[in-house]
């Protein structure tokens, strides 16, 4: 999967996009979980170079890719 950020994403997740760019999965057995009142996040893990972290899913776009 390939994630991006939204025009409209919080810095912070911009950033870590920036610092680990690459294919993504979705952690085995995570679900969206409540982050902050009226938001869920999704814990994803970048392929590239094993790097795992919350994205909150308002923040991102995920598409699927040719990996």
């Amino acid at each position: 999967m390939k994630i991006t950020a939204k025009q409209n994403a919080r810095k912070w997740t911009k950033e870590r996009l920036k610092r680990h760019p690459g294919f993504w999965e979705i952690e085995q057995n995570t679900r969206a979980v409540s982050c902050w009142p009226g938001e869920d996040a999704i814990l994803m893990k970048n392929k590239s170079d094993g790097w795992s972290g919350w994205f909150p899913i308002k923040d991102i776009d995920i598409s699927e890719s040719v990996e």
